[in-house]
This record gives C-alpha cells, structure tokens and sequence, in this order.
C-alpha cells in the first residue's frame, strides 16, 4: 500500500458517503485523534480534514447530547453535510483505528 502523496479517503453511512483527497496518512491519523479526543466530551469542536482551492473538508462534535459528529464538505458555491451519531461514531472510530494499524504494522 502506497503511504506517501495525496490519499483517497472515503466515509461512508447508511444513506450517504463522502470521498476526497487527503494529504496522506498522517490525515488518516489526525482525524482518529480528534474523533478520539472529543467523541465522549460534551460541546462543539471542530477539525479541518482536507482543504483546497476548490473545497475544505471538515468534521466538527457538534452535540451535548449523546455522541454526534458532522461532516461538511463547502465549497465557493454549496455545502453538504451529513451527520454521524451512535453506532455510526463507533463504526467511524473502529474503521479509522484498523486503518491506522495497517499503516502502522
């Protein structure tokens, strides 16, 4: 598995998926972190994933209440988000932590 250079890096819920380009694996890892850090803390942070001429990525805990995080992808023009909560935040963080121990082995 190539580990340098730009990374695809996709999300994906029930009803909805996310792809775009990070700058690698170290993104990979930052991201883990930070849903890590702030998935059982209540209040509002947010992190930027990714950003570009064209687009920034960014993923923010965004509730007292239970454990949620939102995903948004802006561009000059739009905004699509999509919420991650419950059993989706575990998937999340299972999928980022498997990532990161291939990388990491």
């Amino acid at each position: 598995m190539g580990r340098e250079g730009p990374w695809d890096f996709e999300l994906r819920g029930p009803r909805w998926r996310f792809r775009f380009e990070v700058t690698g694996p170290d993104a990979v890892r930052s991201v883990l972190a930070f849903v890590r850090e702030h998935g059982t803390k209540p209040g509002y942070e947010s992190y930027q994933i990714a950003k570009s001429d064209e687009a920034e990525i960014e993923i923010a805990k965004t509730s007292d209440l239970g454990v949620r995080f939102e995903l948004k992808l802006r561009g000059r023009h739009f905004t699509v988000s999509g919420t991650i909560q419950d059993d989706d935040v575990a998937s999340l963080r299972k999928a980022l932590e498997d990532v990161v121990e291939d990388l990491d082995t």
